[in-house]
This record gives C-alpha cells, sequence and structure tokens, in this order.
C-alpha cells in the first residue's frame, strides 16, 4: 500500500505529502504533524471547509492547492510555508480578507487603498501580479508611492503591473531580479533607477504598450555606475 489516509484525506504513505481531499463535507481540518506539501488542487473547489491548520513541517502549498473554496477565511499557520503555486488560495475568503498576503518570504497579493504603502521588512520577493490591478481605466487608484524594504531581492513577472497612479517606488541595493512586466501599465511612473546589485532585468519590464504610449510619463531609467551588467 503506497498511499495512507485519515479518511478526510489522501496522503503518501509517509504522510509527508497531502495529495487529495476525499470528505468534502469536513469545516475545519488540521493536518497532520507529518505533511510537508499539499498537492496542487488537493482542495480545490471545497464549499465546505472554513478553516485549515497547517502542519508544523509544512513547506508547499501545491498550484491551486486551495483555489475557489470560498468559505475557506482561516488558515493557520502561513508563516511557515516556504514555497506556494499559482492561485494556491485564490477565490478564498482568507485571500479577499487580507489587505495584503506574505506567505514565507514573498508578498504574493495586495489589495489595500492606501497612497503609500510600506512593504514589511523581510519581504524577499514580490510575487508574481502581487499589486497587479484589473481594473486598469476604469476606477481611479490610489496607490502613489511604494516603499521597498532593504531585504527585497526579485520583483516576479507583472508584480506592480497596471498601478496607473504609482509614481515613486524606490529599488533598493540588494535587489537582484526585475521580471517582465514589472512595471506594464504604471503610466504615472516618471522615473526609476536601477541599483548596481540588479543582475536579471528583462528587456520587458517596463513595457509600454503601443495604443497607450502618449499616456506614459516616464522620462528617465537609470542605472548604478557600479552595475557591471547594465552600466
Amino acid at each position: 500500500n503506497h498511499f495512507w489516509s485519515d479518511g478526510i484525506a489522501l496522503y503518501s504513505k509517509d504522510q509527508k505529502t497531502l495529495l487529495q481531499l476525499i470528505d468534502y463535507s469536513v469545516e475545519e481540518y488540521a493536518i497532520p504533524a507529518a505533511t510537508e506539501v499539499i498537492s496542487g488542487k488537493a482542495f480545490e473547489n471545497c464549499a465546505a471547509i472554513k478553516k485549515i491548520v497547517l502542519s508544523q513541517n509544512i513547506r508547499i502549498l501545491g498550484e491551486q492547492a486551495f483555489s475557489c473554496c470560498r468559505a475557506l477565511a482561516e488558515i493557520v499557520g502561513m508563516e511557515r510555508v516556504q514555497e506556494v503555486g499559482r492561485n494556491a488560495i485564490y477565490g478564498t475568503a482568507y485571500e479577499q480578507n487580507q489587505e495584503y498576503i506574505i506567505i514565507g518570504n514573498t508578498l504574493t497579493k495586495y489589495s489595500g487603498e492606501q497612497s503609500v504603502f510600506k512593504v514589511p521588512e523581510g519581504v524577499e520577493v514580490i510575487g508574481e501580479g502581487a499589486f497587479r490591478t484589473y481594473s486598469y481605466g476604469k476606477t481611479v487608484d490610489k496607490l502613489k508611492e511604494i516603499v521597498l524594504p532593504s531585504s527585497i531581492k526579485k520583483l516576479a513577472s507583472a508584480a506592480f503591473s497596471w498601478r496607473n497612479a504609482l509614481k515613486t517606488i524606490n529599488l533598493p541595493e540588494g535587489l537582484t531580479t526585475i521580471d517582465y512586466d514589472v512595471f506594464a501599465g504604471c503610466d504615472a511612473l516618471d522615473s526609476i533607477h536601477i541599483p548596481s546589485t540588479v543582475t536579471e532585468l528583462s528587456p520587458s519590464a517596463f513595457s509600454i504598450r503601443d495604443w497607450d504610449r502618449q499616456k506614459s510619463k516616464m522620462t528617465a531609467i537609470t542605472v548604478a555606475d557600479n552595475n557591471q551588467n547594465y552600466c
């Protein structure tokens, strides 16, 4: 027998990987201590689940692990997660109720309404589309300034895309990676400075769509004199 089950979910024999939820009527569930990985889509579309207590050894949430579990309002132990797959908590009440979400060292989502947002110290990655807004041109965006911490190392793809009110953002020394479309549609951003530590800069990081070129206020992108890759 290569599997183990507690009657609620199916696991690998050593209990290190939760493979699939079995009982879709469960409302609260504590994951066994040995579990390190929750597989992709393991709880997807479970309408009943309201609370999950992650194990002490949890490391990875697979893609869409809790996707569309709309009643899921409480997830205990998220600070222990080291890696999160795409849309792991998409469509959950937990996601919708948080101004921002940090999983491990990654800020995965911001949905606040502040004019200035300071990313907490200790965050190393701004996740894919974390600040992205889908209401471009439809509503007035309030976010005008983002302050990144000294701990930041990577800006993942589309991290700040379509934030059309964003005028100011600092890129601190220690940042190494700026992925594609990070600042796409950030029309109010007029200048930006690339620090010396950046070693990976996507050619499309500051992409301006042809049909919106006249809206962009970008006038200067400068690079630190001692950046050996892009200076």
